[in-house]
């Protein structure tokens, strides 16, 4: 991942057309490789027979997504192929979020017999690509400029966690989605957040690593995990509390629907007669009763009518309240929720591998823009060992504390919600598997947006000399800074 911001910067650097087109048909050629493998991963796991087999079914629905994908380094480097590079380039983006993802999940329903609501998994497997790349290119136009007109730590940290809190309803959605799938292979489901869980960390961690003094830094990186924690946390129970709430919106209706019981056995009429004989017979008891009772007593009869009414008052207060905090605490028992609302355990796994992909995603590109900061800042600057060890000290603190957050929120969900989280792991597969998902997400997405990056390295590194400088001036025989020009 590291590769790609520096080869598109020492390339524009050295002024060689032929080495940029070089660089940029890598580039695409290495993203549309990624991209296949992505897909293909998702519906068939991470074995080789499997991949290839699904490949060799599927292999016209990347067709012209890639071969356009591979075209475009060419045409926009020719001013007057610039219209026929719109148009293509437009193709690209359609084949890629809609046609490719659309085509592709739809012959797998088709191919899987515990596909039963084909239809709905088609959509919901494609709405999530549509959202993920959309959301990347929207967040890197909007707040990346604002990210380098910041010129203080508390600006930069202000522009980050503005793009944080943007960025959440559509991570949420997606998640959500994705979270509660009743169909697809179950184990892979979940890979398919990556790219949005990418495109909306690269802001915040690329202005986290631009800020200038380590304690703002270290700053940052605690109020993200944290933010990160608490969201963890509250997941599992905003699926509950949506569960209530719907159960509590439904349930007068259906009390409105539930019709009186009729009553059988005599006529109406001599039904209605019956009734009033009776209630005149009861109310002239009652009348000989009380008056017997005030006279014996000598008390007036609205006394013992208060104490009475004030009693089952008080009662039907207390009452109310242990209901309140009786539906408070099974609210809050996930075990208890889940047992009630017949969760299966699909859910369950779904869960915790979004935990795992969000945390891991985080984790790499944390990780992933520091140490392409640290090599360029090497690389533009003498050598200096002292600096490299408090860069990569640096470093070290910050993955530090997002690993001690994963901890309390490891230790939270096992040992204090008892959910079963750990078997997961070991299963035969599954950390191959998450490993080569997040390896090719993480490849495309560097590879696709290298040149942002690095243009904004060099900035914050060197802001004397490429403060003023446009992408495109930078770069002008490079495709991939056109594209922002012509777009």
């Amino acid at each position: 991942m590291v590769v790609w911001p520096l080869a598109f910067w020492r390339t524009c650097e050295s002024k060689t057309t032929p080495l940029v087109i070089a660089v940029d048909y890598a580039r695409t050629t290495a993203t549309s490789l990624c991209v296949i493998v992505y897909y293909l991963a998702i519906v068939e796991g991470y074995r080789c027979e499997r991949l290839f087999s699904r490949f060799c079914k599927s292999w016209h629905y990347f067709l012209v997504p890639t071969v356009v994908s591979v075209a475009l380094p060419h045409l926009f480097v020719q001013p007057r192929l610039w219209p026929y590079a719109v148009i293509l380039l437009t193709l690209e983006y359609i084949g890629y979020m809609v046609l490719l993802p659309f085509g592709l999940f739809q012959q797998v329903a088709r191919d899987t017999p515990a596909v039963k609501r084909r239809w709905l998994y088609t959509l919901q497997m494609t709405i999530v690509p549509i959202v993920s790349l959309t959301a990347a290119f929207l967040w890197s136009a909007i707040f990346l400029p604002r990210g380098e007109r910041a010129a203080t730590d508390g600006e930069r940290a202000l522009v980050a966690f503005t793009c944080l809190f943007c960025s959440f309803p559509l991570v949420a959605l997606a998640n959500g989605m994705v979270r509660k799938m009743r169909d697809g292979p179950p184990l892979y489901n979940h890979a398919v957040i990556y790219y949005l869980v990418l495109g909306s960390l690269i802001i915040p961690r690329l202005l986290q690593a631009e800020m200038t003094f380590l304690r703002n830094k270290v700053m940052s990186s605690l109020l993200f995990a944290l933010y990160d924690l608490v969201g963890d946390l509250a997941v599992p129970y905003t699926d509950m509390l949506q569960v209530n709430v719907t159960r509590w919106l439904t349930r007068p209706r259906n009390d409105r629907s539930a019709k009186p019981a009729q009553k059988i056995g005599c006529p109406s009429s001599e039904c209605e007669s019956h009734t009033e004989h009776i209630e005149t017979m009861t109310s002239s008891n009652k009348g000989t009763a009380a008056s017997i009772s005030r006279l014996s007593s000598g008390e007036p009869r609205h006394s013992s009518s208060e104490i009475h009414q004030s009693v089952m008052r008080m009662g039907r207060r207390m009452r109310s309240a242990s209901t309140s905090l009786s539906s408070i605490k099974s609210t809050l028992d996930l075990q208890s929720n889940f047992i009630a609302f017949d969760f299966r355990p699909r859910y369950l796994r779904a869960l915790r591998d979004q935990q795992y992909a969000y945390n891991q995603a985080e984790s790499l590109i944390l990780i992933f823009i520091n140490l392409s900061l640290i090599s360029m800042e090497q690389l533009l600057h003498p050598f200096s060992l002292p600096r490299l060890l408090e860069r990569l000290g640096g470093l070290g603190v910050l993955v530090a504390i997002e690993m001690a957050c994963e901890v309390i929120l490891f230790m939270v969900t096992v040992r204090l919600h008892n959910l079963p989280m750990l078997r997961s792991e070991n299963e035969p597969g599954v950390l191959t598997f998450k490993l080569m998902t997040l390896f090719v997400a993480s490849t495309a997405f560097a590879s696709t947006f290298s040149h942002w990056i690095a243009m904004s390295l060099l900035r914050d590194l060197q802001p004397a000399v490429y403060g003023d400088v446009k992408l495109l001036e930078f770069c002008p025989h490079s495709a991939y800074t056109h594209i922002p020009q012509m777009t």
